[in-house]
């Protein structure tokens, strides 16, 4: 009598099992449907694919967009480490790039500037 007290049938499969198993030993459904876990929450938009490759471009945030995809569950580590790698070597570019040829026009600009208004 204590052993049909200790047979269950699996919710999945109906595989009977016996003792105090707590998942099914065919198809590893839990016996109990109260430890079934919890339905995965959808996920927040600033979450999404589209919205954290958007904040990685430099026209955004860039690097400051890196927290965005680290703690998004979208992407796999592979791809945050590669899409971190990608933004890195996009920004120092980006700097370096700009420190060489922009800012130099910048300021010669300003010297222009300066120049007409000591004229007058």
């Amino acid at each position: 009598m204590e052993a049909e007290a200790n047979t269950r049938a699996c919710p999945a499969c109906g595989t009977i099992t016996v003792g105090a198993a707590k998942y099914c030993s065919v198809c590893g459904i839990p016996l109990d449907p109260a430890a079934t876990p919890p339905a995965p929450s959808p996920s927040k938009w600033y979450h999404r694919v589209w919205f954290v490759l958007l904040m990685l471009t430099p026209f955004a945030l860039g690097p400051f967009g890196l927290p965005l995809l680290w703690k998004s569950p979208q992407f796999s580590r592979r791809a945050k480490v590669i899409l971190t790698l990608v933004t890195a070597t996009w920004t120092i570019w980006f700097v370096i790039y700009f420190m060489t040829s922009v800012l130099p026009k910048v300021q010669q600009a300003i010297e222009q500037i300066n120049s007409s208004l000591q004229a007058f």
